[in-house]
């Protein structure tokens, strides 16, 4: 084997460690810029109502007034319709799926319940439609019942259409109260309200009973209570960190980057320099075998 190949296998040796140390460098660096940015990923937080808990669930029964119904059925030779949403029992219709929420320490909120019952009478000259019950607290121990309100004058023209109309003011026991989880039952007393008496055809005078009400609530979460939600926060700094062996984590992501920067860098480098040796090794090796020759180790036995 002469001594110029034997100096080029050499020189191939040593670009091929130098470039393998420069590629190691490189994705060693890589491994501390991909850890911070890891480390930046978002955290949950907790998210809950801003006042109050939500009505989860829950059902509002009542049977309007004994006389009235006993007057539909009876002298108005009449009947009533509930909608598909609500049930009756024989003597009380039940709304149900209810949204809102309630705040049981200030003795306030709002909840509304999907759903109508039509009462029709004389020969459908008597029409009263009364939708979408809303109980709204006043107090822990007070609320008013409002609904959208249809309804005739004793000849057949329309004399009130109206939302929301508070029906009358109920007095609640126990009361509001509970928390979140928990299932709240209330009974309600009350009477027709001054606002009303015209969508009773002025049947009926201000503060004349009505059957006692039941409302029924479960209660969801509450303010201050967790609930998750996929949101960035400060909590990432308790996060813990992932043991390292060799490696440590750079302190921010810019840190990593420039790691990375400077090790392809000095591979290029690297690179460079074995290349002008091969270069300059392979121009000697262009010589006579007398200036070869003379360029041997004199301690070295070499054979051609």
């Amino acid at each position: 084997m002469s001594v110029s190949t034997t100096k080029a296998q050499l020189a191939r040796r040593w670009f091929a460690t130098l470039a393998t140390t420069a590629v190691l460098g490189a994705t060693l660096a890589a491994v501390p810029a991909a850890s911070a940015v890891d480390q930046a990923a978002p955290v949950l937080k907790t998210e809950a109502p801003e006042v109050g808990c939500e009505v989860t669930a829950g059902t509002l029964s009542w049977g309007l007034m004994e006389r009235f119904r006993g007057y539909i059925d009876g002298f108005a030779k009449g009947a009533f319709t509930p909608s598909a949403d609500v049930s009756f029992s024989g003597t009380e219709w039940t709304w149900s799926t209810p949204t809102g929420s309630v705040d049981p320490a200030t003795g306030t909120g709002q909840v509304a319940f999907p759903g109508s019952v039509l009462a029709t009478g004389h020969g459908d000259v008597l029409k009263m439609n009364f939708a979408n019950p809303v109980v709204e607290f006043v107090s822990s121990t007070e609320a008013n019942l409002k609904f959208d309100i249809d309804s005739n004058d004793t000849t057949g023209a329309p004399t009130i259409s109206e939302k929301a109309i508070t029906i009358g003011t109920f007095a609640l026991t126990p009361g509001l109260s509970g928390e979140a989880g928990s299932t709240v039952t209330m009974i309600g007393t009350g009477g027709l309200s001054e606002a009303a008496v015209p969508a009773f055809a002025d049947f009926y005078q201000a503060g004349e009973p009505f059957d006692p009400m039941t409302l029924s609530l479960t209660l969801g979460e509450c303010a201050g209570a967790a609930t998750a939600s996929a949101e960035p926060t400060d909590d990432a700094a308790t996060t813990p960190e992932p043991e390292m062996t060799t490696l440590i984590a750079p302190e921010d992501e810019n840190e990593g980057s420039n790691l990375m920067r400077l090790w392809v860098v000095l591979g290029v480098v690297v690179v460079a320099g074995v290349a002008t040796v091969i270069v300059v090794r392979q121009r000697r090796a262009r010589k006579s075998p007398e200036q070869e020759h003379s360029e041997l180790p004199e301690s070295g036995d070499q054979t051609s």
